[in-house]
């Protein structure tokens, strides 16, 4: 879930462009080690798209990313990548 903000940018709105994945729309919200963006990949599906802020978050991120895979409900978000 971490991940560096390329400097390509959606031509169309100047968007940052995540990993080529992912165009970069609005803060949904951050806290303490994390920011959420709206992103919209190539179809134009949106995604909630969570960046760490630093490495010093990678263990946190990765109990969250662990805990969040095994679980399925219709309540908890489901992790498309990682």
């Amino acid at each position: 879930m971490t991940s560096e903000i390329n400097e390509d940018t959606d031509i169309q709105m100047n968007l940052p462009v995540l990993d080529n994945k992912f165009i970069l729309e609005r803060t949904l919200g951050s806290g303490f080690s994390c920011k959420v963006k709206l992103g919209r990949d190539a179809e134009g599906k949106h995604y909630a798209v969570k960046i760490f802020f630093s490495d010093e978050h990678n263990e946190c991120a990765n109990v969250e990313i662990e805990a969040l895979s095994i679980l399925s409900h219709k309540n908890i978000v489901k992790i498309y990548a990682a």
